[in-house]
């Protein structure tokens, strides 16, 4: 499994991760407090609230290096 943690600050964070998580080949998960939604679902990932880690789940063979490009800004430590 591959993984980071991310934060949005807004809606529109949100809807820029998910429009990169789309266009993804391999599903993407997103956990927090014990819930696990779809990256790609904008109404999941914004019920799940703002400024605040978020766990990302990628499969272990995923080829994600332009993924996590893509979503950098939003990677916290």
């Amino acid at each position: 499994m591959r993984e980071c943690y991310v934060s949005f600050a807004s809606a529109l964070e949100v809807y820029d991760f998910v429009s990169i998580a789309t266009g993804q080949g391999f599903p993407i998960k997103v956990e927090c407090a014990g819930l696990k939604t779809d990256a790609k679902s904008i109404m999941s990932l914004c019920s799940m609230g703002f400024n605040k880690p978020l766990h990302v789940l990628l499969p272990a063979n995923a080829d994600a290096e332009d993924f996590f490009s893509a979503v950098r800004a939003y990677i916290v430590a």
